[in-house]
């Protein structure tokens, strides 16, 4: 809809636009007495949006068409050439613009920017040699957060790029996405940023330091949206299409988990001479003989609303001050320890990745043979 209230409709074959009068949709040339459209002749048209000077722009398999419904003057823009306005790729999947009014372009081989005061189109591209890069040539979908950093879908995770400072941050499968393949990016109206992808529906607070896991809605674990078909509507409820059926909900209505589970440590088993024996966990110390060659503790964050989202990290003091994250499993095992004097650490968290930071500890002794 632009901001007259004019419904535009991009389809496999050219654009329509609503006609009230009619009821019905209208090829957009003819609907604005405009002849020279050929341009969108046999063309898929797959992203369209309404810049501040009242311009539509319509990305489709074979460029950029540009139309002023009021002045009904139309331009394209294609790959290829030497000019400072062409794009890196005619297959134009998500365009955006910017709170600075710039034109972000998504390609299927790199991400452009057009600069409206320079008359000229930016490209930008996976560079194999540098950290501060795009994550993928294959760019498909566009967001801006509030602090006017540009969020990038591609099919080998995200990007965030920083405007202010040229930064490019790298989000994927190990830093929480369900997927890297990212199909789309729309933001609430709360400005977190929700992520569609080939495994389900994640959400990232831009605030939130950049180590900090996405949310992912488990009742949408492993299903696999698509590309163009997420929207936002008036009153916030946001709808995301897939290739099972469409999903919607209002974000406000999914609440995190933020109890902080109590973290316990639940067995201490040791081996000596090739027979398992429990010991006592509730002593204050635990001692050992240097012939209890190896033992496994086992723990638990004491949340159940779904205990295989518990994630769990530990540190051996006397061996190491590292903190070993161990995701979900429940249990360390140690062999061949020196006899000495060590402590075990374990924090936890609940299934939306809550921490209790003070965790649970116990004292372990290793007696020499002497």
């Amino acid at each position: 809809e632009d901001s007259h209230g004019k419904i535009w409709l991009g389809t496999r074959n050219g654009i329509s636009i609503y006609d009230e009068s009619s009821g019905v949709f209208v090829p957009a040339g003819s609907y604005l007495e405009i002849r020279d459209f050929d341009f969108f002749n046999n063309n898929r048209v797959y992203c369209m949006i309404e810049d501040q000077r009242g311009n539509i722009w319509a990305g489709t398999g074979n460029g950029i068409f540009i139309v002023n419904p009021e002045t009904k003057s139309t331009s394209e823009i294609r790959a290829g050439g030497d000019n400072l306005m062409s794009v890196s790729n005619n297959l134009i999947y998500s365009l955006l613009e910017d709170g600075n009014g710039d034109i972000w372009i998504a390609t299927s081989n790199g991400l452009n920017r057009f600069d409206p005061e320079e008359n000229r189109i930016h490209m930008y591209f996976r560079d194999p040699v540098s950290s501060n890069t795009l994550c993928d040539n294959y760019t498909v979908s566009l967001s801006e957060d509030t602090d006017g950093n540009i969020w990038i879908g591609t099919s080998t995770g995200v990007n965030k790029f920083s405007k202010k400072d040229s930064v490019y941050s790298w989000y994927s499968i190990s830093h929480g996405l369900p997927s890297n393949v990212v199909y789309d990016i729309i933001k609430d109206g709360n400005g977190n940023i929700w992520f569609s992808t080939g495994g389900g529906l994640a959400m990232k607070n831009p605030d939130d330091a950049a180590e900090e896991p996405f949310l992912i809605i488990d009742e949408l674990r492993g299903r696999e949206f698509n590309i163009k078909a997420v929207f936002r509507a008036d009153d916030g409820e946001m709808f995301f299409g897939g290739i099972d059926g469409m999903v919607s909900f209002y974000p406000d209505s999914l609440k995190e988990n933020t109890y902080i589970p109590p973290v316990r440590i639940t067995s201490f088993d040791k081996e000596t001479a090739g027979k398992r024996l429990r010991v006592n966990v509730y002593e204050e110390e635990v001692i050992l003989s240097y012939k209890d060659y190896s033992f496994t503790i086992e723990f638990s964050a004491l949340d159940y609303t779904d205990p295989s989202k518990n994630l769990y990290s530990y540190q051996m003091e006397g061996i190491s001050d590292r903190w070993v994250e161990i995701g979900n499993r429940h249990f360390v095992h140690f062999t061949n320890l020196s006899p000495g004097k060590y402590t075990f650490r374990v924090k936890g968290t609940n299934n939306d990745g809550v921490w209790n930071t003070e965790g649970a500890s116990m004292r372990i002794t290793i007696q020499p043979p002497w």
